[in-house]
């Protein structure tokens, strides 16, 4: 899976490509780590162009948890695939205590206009944006 990390305007963006790697993504998602951890940042991850799933996307879902426990802002997931946001779904009903730090979209469009409205944790659905 070929990895893209890029900032934009004061977010993180992952650019996810190819069939799924469980090994890749968490690599990635270490490099993009914020360098300063008293300044996280908001984080989109675009799956927009991920062809192949994992089969063991529940067993990989602490270690994500995790991450985004230490990160404390928002995360927008960016996704086309009924398999991915299935995914999506069942990670945020079993750590139901991050629910409102992630959202889903289908463009990264969306994911650029939630980010610029400030007052968005008070007006949608945490599950789909």
């Amino acid at each position: 899976m070929k990895t893209t990390i890029e900032w934009e305007k004061g977010f993180l963006r992952y650019a996810f490509e190819g069939d799924w790697d469980w090994d890749e993504f968490y690599q990635s998602l270490e490099r993009g780590r914020t360098p300063d951890p008293k300044n996280p940042a908001d984080v989109i991850l675009d799956f927009r162009d991920v062809t192949n799933i994992a089969p063991d996307a529940v067993l990989r879902f602490k270690p994500a948890a995790q991450m985004a426990e230490q990160n404390k802002r928002r995360y927008i997931v960016v996704a086309r695939s009924s398999a991915i946001q299935t995914i999506f779904m069942l990670f945020i009903r079993i750590y139901s205590n991050l629910a409102t730090r992630f959202y889903m979209v289908n463009t990264l469009e969306d994911a650029y206009n939630l980010l610029s409205r400030p007052d968005h944790a008070a007006s949608v659905n945490p599950e789909i944006a």
